[in-house]
């Protein structure tokens, strides 16, 4: 297993029921496609699209910086909540030639009282999407281990899975990662959002990570609403309005609002 670790933050101890939020973020080299900008005509070899010719565009935002910006509005929203600032915790977890945790368990508010920022990606390599899946499910449930030995519930925890391809990585990892999934969904224990970024991505192999949700496609564009949904929906469980311990479905209706910018 390709699996590397940089713990940046210790486990947060709150004093009320927490929602732990596992990002599972693609940042393979595709993740650096431009959206917008203008053709240069010039094309270069690169090795992150199989050492194809691709063209060179200037200008424009690449889908790995539109992502860090959706995920700043994420945690601004959980942010202006006095409760889900608190309660609501987000762990990323990157995943290209191996997995990589950039931040653990941590509520969005920092011990200065300002709100936590997004770290940066750098998209490069493959897509060991099993492997980046598999440390998720291991942190969730440390996460969850620790918090119950302190006394501490937690409210069912989201795994959210963004890629814009297809797993290069070990296809046993994959394999391990889609039964450890579908045992913890049907137990309860867990929601999983699988989303593909952009027409490239392959639907059924997200699919088969969902026993429960369907995996949608996004383009671009789309990520400012996903984002601002699970920020809705987080600050919901987290005051109580809506049950914490069956989390949200998310409906292609609402999908497609998004896409008509409503």
């Amino acid at each position: 297993m390709n699996r590397d670790t940089i713990i940046t933050d210790e486990l947060w101890t709150p004093r009320e029921a927490v929602l732990p939020v596992c990002l599972c973020i693609d940042t393979s080299g595709t993740m650096a496609t431009t959206i917008g900008g203008r053709r240069t005509g010039k094309y270069v070899v690169s090795k992150d699209y199989g050492n194809q010719l691709v063209e060179v565009v200037e200008g424009g935002t690449s889908r790995v910086e539109i992502l860090e910006k959706g995920i700043q509005k994420f945690y601004d929203a959980i942010f202006a909540d006095e409760v889900a600032r608190l309660t609501v915790l987000v762990s990323i977890v990157i995943f290209n030639d191996k997995a990589k945790r950039v931040q653990n368990f941590v509520p969005v508010v920092k011990q200065d009282g300002q709100v936590r920022k997004t770290p940066h990606f750098i998209p490069q390599g493959e897509t060991a999407m099993g492997e980046g899946i598999n440390m998720a499910l291991d942190l969730l449930d440390r996460c969850k281990k620790k918090y119950k030995s302190k006394g501490v519930d937690c409210y069912q925890p989201w795994l959210i899975v963004m890629s814009d391809g297809m797993n290069n990585g070990n296809p046993l990892e994959l394999t391990i990662a889609q039964e450890r999934i579908k045992n913890l969904v049907s137990c309860k224990k867990l929601a999983v959002y699988p989303f593909g970024v952009g027409k490239g991505a392959d639907l059924n192999q997200l699919n088969q990570l969902s026993p429960k949700q369907k995996a949608f496609q996004l383009e671009e564009t789309q990520m400012d609403g996903l984002f601002k949904w699970f920020a809705k929906s987080a600050v919901q469980i987290s005051s109580g309005c809506v049950d914490g311990y069956t989390s949200p479905k998310l409906e292609y209706y609402e999908v497609v609002n998004w896409a008509e910018g409503l």
